[in-house]
Parts: C-alpha cells; structure tokens; sequence
C-alpha cells in the first residue's frame, strides 16, 4: 500500500506542474492520484482525510469541466475573429 502512496503522491507533483504549465491534463491527475488517496483513507480508517479527499475530487472534476467550458467559448472565439 505504501507504494501506492508514492504513486498518487508523484500523479499530484505532475498535477501540479501542469496545472502551472497552465494545461487542463492536471485535473485528470488530480482525479486519478485523489481518487487513489480517498479509497486508501478509507480502507485504513481515517474518515476525515477521506472526506478531504473528497472535496480535492470534486474540486478536481469541476475545474477540468470549467477549464473545458472556458476553452471551448475562447475557441469559438478566436475562429469567428
């Protein structure tokens, strides 16, 4: 189990350098790597990390639906300009 802790932990590293690289694949990294730590908090007993675990989740799932909302209007955009 550790190994996969040092798994989901590498997947947020690469999350976050994308998301400064300012590419939407960081959120499916997220999701993945959160996805892994809620079901490792939970197997283990720490409900309160899994609820945390969560939130970062969900947070990630509204952030590559609203960075996909906002691309698609800014290519509509730019090819009608």
């Amino acid at each position: 189990m550790e190994l996969l802790v040092w798994f989901s932990t590498l997947l947020i590293f690469i999350g976050l350098l994308l998301n400064n690289l300012q590419n939407r694949k960081c959120f499916l990294f997220w999701i993945i790597a959160n996805s892994i730590r809620f079901l490792i908090h939970l197997k283990i007993g720490q409900q309160a990390f899994a609820a945390g675990d969560m939130v970062f989740l969900l947070l990630a799932i509204h952030g590559l639906i609203s960075w996909s909302n906002k691309r698609n209007k800014s290519y509509g955009k730019s090819r009608t300009n």
